[in-house]
């Protein structure tokens, strides 16, 4: 790719961008004050340097612009795994306190069975297992992740 081409193609790219810009806060229009020149350009205005030293300065700058983009697109996408996860993860939780807490109920009730040995035994039996499912039980994660 030549000079030429990359510096024909970095005019395109801005003149797309920047003939007009407003921000959406403050409702005011902010105009780019080259933005009525040709943009056309000659080879003769390639021959000036600082025609090119400014075209390159333009293309610089758009290129810091897209890395930073792409650097916020990866946090994204790392943020949304790891909130997949973390969903994930409090679900699981949300199961195992239902289960502990299904077992404290079932274990607080027996006292009021002591008078029927075999349904005492059998609630309180249920009752510890519920507990310690919930409590030994680990969440599960789906996802795999390399997020920090």
């Amino acid at each position: 790719m030549t000079k030429q081409s990359l510096i024909k193609k970095t005019i395109d790219r801005v003149q797309k961008d920047e003939t007009i810009t407003e921000k959406p806060e403050t409702k005011t229009v902010r105009i780019n004050p080259l933005s009525k020149l040709s943009r056309e350009v000659s080879d003769k205005d390639l021959r000036n340097k600082a025609v090119v030293r400014l075209i390159l300065n333009l293309n610089d700058q758009l290129e810091e612009e897209i890395q930073e983009i792409r650097n916020y697109r990866e946090k994204y996408y790392n943020s949304d795994k790891r909130v997949g996860i973390l969903e994930t993860q409090i679900d699981s939780i949300n199961i195992n306190f239902i289960f502990i807490a299904l077992g404290s109920i079932l274990i607080g009730f027996t006292p009021s069975l002591w008078d029927k040995q075999n349904f005492f035994w059998i609630m309180f039996l249920v009752g510890i297992a519920f507990f310690l499912i919930g409590f030994f039980k680990k969440p599960k994660s789906n996802f795999k992740s390399n997020a920090e």
